[in-house]
């Protein structure tokens, strides 16, 4: 079985491409923590990193329901899904982080787990745009992989999709009925969907890509 690891995806964005919101416009991403949806797409983290005291790192040795090393599996493929916590130096104690949105180290986005399930951790956004998307932790799996490596338990998680609206920051777990309500209304987009035999194997980012770089009119002015 071939582990896929999330740094083998392409990162999109449409940063620079004249929008009204500043995450957009911007050709540098600012540094620090979001307390909410709005100053992410403002570019604008209104708490400093103090990285004197704290650091912002992957953590190998994550616990989720006793499975570790963060390998799930995504679409009947196991895939590396890279976990962050945000810890202090000395203690090594983990920073309370329920009230963020959250993070940017100045050329990444990183969501608060928090703000869609019970979960103090972060996972990167890997397309931004329209729709922002990411993979998260999903439900107990009891998929049997053939590599022993990963299920000290005999049982791991799945992983799932995620969409972020960026009209409105609403967060959707996304799968084929959603995307096929999203694509209504760019018919050709949703016949590809609908005549591609491979999607049920397949990341539905690849077509919500296609969305975004179709459709950037359809990004409107946060009020």
């Amino acid at each position: 079985m071939i582990i896929l690891t999330l740094t083998t995806l392409t990162f999109y964005s449409t940063f620079g491409q004249g929008l009204s919101q500043p995450i957009f416009s911007t050709t540098e991403l600012k540094k620090g923590f979001y307390k909410n949806f709005s100053e992410f797409v403002m570019n604008n983290p209104s708490i400093p990193f103090d990285d004197e005291k704290m650091e912002f790192e992957e953590n190998q040795e994550l616990l989720i329901d006793n499975i570790t090393g963060g390998i799930f599996v995504l679409h009947g493929t196991e895939i590396k899904l890279p976990i962050f916590r945000l810890q202090y130096k000395k203690t090594k104690k983990r920073v309370n982080t329920k009230s963020l949105w959250g993070y940017c180290d100045g050329s990444k986005v990183f969501i608060n787990s928090y703000t869609h399930i019970p979960r103090h951790f972060f996972v990167e956004l890997l397309l931004i745009g329209r729709y922002c998307y990411f993979i998260q932790v999903g439900s107990v799996s009891n998929f049997q992989p053939t590599n022993k490596l990963i299920t000290p338990f005999n049982s791991h998680r799945d992983a799932e999709e995620y969409i972020i609206n960026v009209n409105n920051g609403k967060i959707f777990n996304l799968d084929k009925t959603l995307l096929r309500t999203i694509l209504e209304s760019d018919k050709e987009l949703l016949e590809e969907l609908n005549s591609d035999k491979q999607a049920k194997r397949k990341l539905l980012l690849d077509y919500i890509k296609k969305y975004n770089d179709r459709h950037p009119d359809q990004i409107t002015v946060l009020k």
